[in-house]
C-alpha cells in the first residue's frame, strides 16, 4: 500500500454495519421466495452503465439453471457470477441468532424468536470472521497454504479457504461485502469513498492477488454499501479503481428485504 494510501486511510474514523440476515441469507424469511440476494445484485447491475455497455446495452437475466454451474447474470456479449464474501462462521451466526421472519401474507409479517438463544439446550457462542481482518493479517505464502489445504474444522481458515474456492473459478466475478461502510462524523461522500477504496487496497491485496494468480484472464470486483448507494470497483494491476456507483433504491427487492428490518 503507498505512503499516501495509508495516510488517507487514517484521516477519519471508518465503521461497519454487517447487514441485516434478509439481505444475505437465502430464503430467510418464510414465505417470502425473492429473499435471495442474488436477484438484487442481478437488479443493480441491470441498473449500471458501466455493465450495460458491455452487454451492448441488452439487460441481463438469469440463468434458466444453475446445475452446471451457470453464472448468475447473463447476456450474449458479457456474464457475471455473484459470491458473496460472507464467512461460513458469520452467516452461521446470522442464521442461527436473528429474529425469525415470517410472511403470512402481503402485508402480514410476523417476527419471533431467533432458532437459538442463550436458553437454548445446545446453545453455544460463535465467534465469527470479519473477513477484511482476516485477509489484511496473512502473508500471501501462509494465504496459499490455506487454499491448498482442506479445513474441517471451523474457524477463521476454514472461513478463507472456503472463500479462496470460490475464487478460484474461472469466471468474471463480483464480490459483494456484506457491509454498509459509513463514518461516525461528517464526511463529503468523494473524501470519504476514496478513503475507503484506500483501506479495501489494504485489507484484500492478497486476496486480489490470489485471485489474479489463479483466473488473469477473468474480471474481478468488489462492492459495498455506501451512502444509500451500491458502490462497484474493479480490480486492476493498479488497485481497485471505482466503475459504477448505484442508488439503492433502483433496486426494487433490496427495498423490500430492507422494509422487513429496522435496518
Amino acid at each position: 500500500m503507498k505512503k499516501r494510501e495509508k495516510d488517507i486511510a487514517k484521516n477519519h474514523d471508518l465503521r461497519i454495519h454487517i447487514l441485516p440476515s434478509q439481505l444475505l441469507i437465502k430464503n430467510f424469511i418464510e414465505g417470502y421466495d425473492k429473499c435471495n440476494y442474488e436477484i438484487y445484485l442481478l437488479e443493480f447491475i441491470n441498473s449500471s452503465l458501466y455493465f450495460l455497455e458491455k452487454s451492448n446495452y441488452e439487460k441481463y437475466v438469469k440463468p434458466l439453471s444453475e446445475e452446471k454451474g451457470q453464472c448468475d447474470c447473463i447476456s450474449k456479449k458479457y456474464k457475471l457470477d455473484f459470491k458473496l464474501l460472507l464467512p461460513e462462521t458469520l452467516g452461521r451466526g446470522k442464521r442461527e441468532f436473528s429474529t425469525s421472519i415470517t410472511q403470512m401474507c402481503e402485508g402480514v409479517t410476523l417476527y419471533g424468536e431467533s432458532n437459538k438463544t442463550s436458553k437454548s439446550p445446545d446453545y453455544k457462542e460463535i465467534s465469527a470472521t470479519m473477513i477484511h481482518v482476516a485477509f489484511r493479517s496473512l502473508s500471501y505464502n501462509y494465504l496459499c497454504e490455506i487454499a491448498e489445504n482442506p479445513i474441517k474444522k471451523c474457524g477463521v481458515e476454514k472461513d478463507l479457504y472456503l472463500i479462496l474456492q470460490e475464487s478460484k473459478k474461472a469466471k468474471n466475478i463480483l464480490f459483494m461485502l456484506p457491509y454498509e461502510l459509513y463514518y461516525i462524523e461528517y464526511v463529503k461522500y468523494e473524501i470519504g469513498l476514496e478513503e475507503i477504496i484506500a483501506v479495501l487496497n489494504s485489507d484484500f491485496e492478497i486476496f486480489f492477488k490470489y485471485r489474479k494468480d489463479k483466473q488473469p484472464s477473468f474480471d474481478t470486483f468488489i462492492s459495498f454499501i455506501y451512502h444509500e448507494k451500491f458502490v462497484i470497483l474493479y480490480s486492476s494491476e493498479n488497485g481497485l479503481k471505482r466503475v459504477d456507483e448505484i442508488d439503492l433504491i433502483l433496486s426494487t427487492t433490496f427495498q423490500e428485504l430492507n422494509r422487513f428490518s429496522n435496518y
